[in-house]
């Protein structure tokens, strides 16, 4: 399945891809504006990929389930809104979003907010998803880091979802998100965490 929006007046392009073969399943979020803020010419750029894979054993019932990364050129990231979003689920958009494509919309408006365009500024990261449990998974964790310079912060995302007796079937369901952010130029840390849908 797939998504794309077009706003040729304002230089916005944004897209969607979800592919599934059999238990393989991969993402893509890109988002492009050829307009600067400021109206200038310019471009930038925000893509997010993520691949689930069939559990591979870590061992001590850890299994990997996912891999992926975060691209942003010419793009920052705005604390508040990653702040607000880890409070609206707004993390759901950026860490191995599922049903992309009925969520586009939402998606690509989450990622737009969180790194919006800003010149000379990057981002990047990479992410994975991690289970734990014999068969079907009790615990998945779907953890990013995400660095952005020259104006150096450290962002660790993070998704953990437990379900009991499993996740395919809870009967108690607990889901935290979670944002701790790292900004040594301003001498800040915070963490940013909420529990959402659990019952």
């Amino acid at each position: 399945g797939g998504y794309i929006y077009l706003d040729v007046d304002k230089g916005e392009y944004a897209g969607v891809l979800q592919i599934k073969f059999t238990s393989i399943g991969l993402t893509v979020v890109g988002l492009l504006t050829t307009r600067m803020p400021d109206g200038s010419e310019g471009f930038s750029l925000v893509l997010i990929i993520s691949l689930e894979l069939p559990p591979i054993q870590l061992g001590y019932g850890f299994t990997l389930n996912g891999a992926g990364g975060l691209l942003g050129v010419n793009r920052t990231l705005n604390v508040p809104a990653l702040q607000d979003g880890v409070r609206r689920g707004a993390l759901d958009s950026i860490l191995f979003p599922k049903n992309a494509v009925t969520n586009a919309h939402q998606i690509i408006a989450d990622v737009g907010a969180i790194f919006p365009p800003a010149q000379g500024q990057f981002v990047i990261g990479p992410m994975i998803k991690l289970g734990w449990g014999t068969g079907t998974p009790m615990i998945t964790a779907s953890i990013g880091i995400v660095i952005e310079f020259p104006r150096f912060t450290i962002s660790l995302l993070g998704l953990i979802e437990i379900g009991l007796p499993a996740l395919a079937a809870p009967v108690i369901y607990l889901k935290l998100a979670v944002a701790g952010i790292f900004d040594p130029g301003r001498g800040e840390l915070s963490i940013d965490a909420t529990l959402e849908g659990s019952y």
